[in-house]
């Protein structure tokens, strides 16, 4: 769901001319559609809803071998889950961006557009190579791999992963001492330190983000009645928004906050609830959102550099490409994402 969502955040602003620049009193389709897809403008905040449910999840499927948890298994179980459809996503932003950039010589890929400013100016094997083992975006001078801006995440996620089994190891002895070194952590590199330092400026000023999934997966566990009690907390979000908008250490951290508020209200529903009767059935998008969030990015931005080259610079109005793009992005990775399944269960059996 997270996934599909940051999909049409990305649609909706690069493949059609935004609400900001044109005015919305005219009752038509087009601006109820404008207004209706407004919700959709928050997509980085959806990446650390994101954080939060990979903690809960990572904590939540470890502690059930809580008494044999193995390092190396741990760890093949995630380069398993990250690298074939990384691999891919890569190859297929040097495919696309490449026959927009030297075949089509699109101009957006060279000098950006007013709607986005990015210029493809890294496709070389040296930020493939950086990029596919996660170095980007970490304060070491390395961007993302062409237009695919989605991949900064996946730098954080990854070495959140690899820092887990140390900090889940002092959890088994203190909870209270794990979440301490987080806070202390936070505080030390997103406020004192003003300096980023790489890697670790950006990984502990939003680790402590995804350890609050790794709290509210040990409280679920344990299953302490105090869940029930957390939904208040989603009330940080509107807190957010309004007076922390431009802050992204304050901001992601009550997004955050936020959020554990809102996975702790859907884990208190009962199972004959409407809300969780339809994830259920929603449940199915698990299986190639991850496909979908590292694929879908160059993608639309070569659909976004065709529509400014035909519509002379500027975007229409229109909201058909937002949807036609958006399916074309889901659809893609679903059936991408069953070879990739394959690949990996096949490579596991034969292990």
């Amino acid at each position: 769901m997270a996934a599909i969502y940051v999909v049409i955040h990305h649609c909706r602003w690069l493949l059609t001319e935004n609400y900001s620049f044109r005015t919305l009193k005219t009752f038509n389709l087009e601006n109820i559609t404008t207004k209706l897809l407004i919700p959709f403008r928050f997509g980085h905040e959806a990446v650390i809803f994101f954080f939060v449910l990979s903690g809960y999840v990572i904590h939540y499927s470890t502690t059930k071998y809580r008494n044999s948890f193995n390092f190396t298994g741990y760890f093949k179980k995630r380069v398993n889950r990250i690298f074939p459809p990384l691999l891919f996503a890569l190859i297929i932003t040097f495919l696309l961006d490449y026959f927009g950039k030297d075949i089509l010589k699109l101009s957006t890929y060279v000098e950006g557009s007013k709607y986005f400013g990015l210029v493809v100016d890294n496709l070389n094997w040296q930020t493939f190579l950086a990029n596919f083992i996660s170095l980007q975006e970490l304060n070491l001078n390395i961007n993302h791999f062409g237009s695919n801006v989605a991949l900064w995440s996946l730098s954080y996620e990854w070495w959140f992963y690899l820092m887990y089994p140390l900090f889940y190891k002092i959890h088994l002895k203190s909870k209270y001492i794990a979440i301490a070194i987080q806070i202390t952590l936070f505080i030390i590199f997103a406020i004192l330190i003003k300096e980023p330092i790489p890697i670790f400026t950006a990984i502990f000023s939003k680790m402590i983000i995804w350890w609050f999934g790794v709290l509210l997966a040990e409280l679920y566990i344990n299953s302490s009645s105090l869940i029930q009690y957390l939904g208040f907390l989603v009330l940080c979000i509107p807190i957010a928004i309004l007076f922390f908008y431009n802050n992204r250490i304050f901001g992601d951290l009550l997004w955050g906050i936020g959020f554990v508020g809102l996975i702790s209200y859907l884990l208190s529903l009962k199972e004959n609830s409407k809300i969780i009767i339809l994830l259920n059935k929603l449940k199915s998008s698990g299986s190639y959102s991850f496909t979908l969030y590292l694929t879908h990015v160059p993608i639309i931005f070569l659909f976004h550099s065709i529509l400014i080259y035909y519509n002379n610079g500027k975007l229409p109005n229109s909201y058909i490409y937002v949807f036609v793009a958006a399916a074309i992005c889901i659809f893609f990775a679903k059936i991408v994402s069953q070879y990739i399944e394959k690949l990996v269960l096949f490579k596991n059996s034969k292990n």
